[in-house]
């Protein structure tokens, strides 16, 4: 995220409450709501919007916290 401008983080709760395990923790204050983004629960739409976000020429980096649900981005 450094080093791309164009680089984002979206997903449930990674942005204040820094994840369920703490993984993005700080990551909000470093590079601001803009680009850290929490959604609410809904993993369709956190995969949706990082696609939409790829055909627009963006990179998005998705969090999925529950692991059963990772069958969606197939």
């Amino acid at each position: 995220m450094e080093r791309d401008p164009t680089v984002f983080l979206i997903g449930e709760d990674v942005g204040a409450y820094g994840g369920a395990f703490k993984v993005t923790e700080g990551l909000i204050d470093h590079f601001g709501k803009e680009r850290v983004i929490d959604t609410p629960i809904s993993e369709a739409a956190i995969v949706g919007a990082a696609c939409g976000a790829g055909f627009d020429g963006n990179e998005a980096g998705r969090r999925i916290s529950v692991h059963r649900f990772h069958f969606v981005r197939l």
